[in-house]
């Protein structure tokens, strides 16, 4: 079966700052990153309804937000979307991050494609 490229919209994720806590000498994750990774599952899960895509994998992801750190925002997105949208985020061999100002509509847009190596 030859994979498509997959395309959601979902919402802004935690940015770093705030996706993590310590205590009792623990690092864990925020109440606020969990309610944010449940409700980007659930947001992938409306609009992707196929098996976890094999293989390895190019990802172009659009932040829309009113400021932030752009990198701040990647791992949680990733994360969210272990064994949704790819078994697991090991497989993304190409990854391309915009940031845009939009404070208005904050939001996030990711397509997903078959990776297709590296120009030679």
């Amino acid at each position: 079966m030859t994979q498509t490229t997959v395309i959601l919209k979902l919402p802004l994720p935690t940015t770093v700052n705030k996706s993590y806590l310590h205590a009792a000498g623990r690092v864990i994750l925020s109440p606020e990153a969990r309610a944010y990774r449940d409700e980007c599952r659930w947001r992938a899960l409306e609009q992707y309804h196929n098996d976890p895509m094999r293989g390895l994998l190019s990802v172009t992801i659009h932040f829309y937000a009113k400021n932030g750190d752009v990198d701040g925002r990647i791992k949680q997105l990733l994360d969210a979307l272990n064994t949704i949208v790819w078994e697991d985020d090991r497989q993304i061999k190409g990854l391309h991050v915009y940031q845009h100002e939009d404070a208005k509509w904050q939001r996030t847009e990711i397509a997903v494609m078959p990776f297709e190596g590296f120009p030679r």
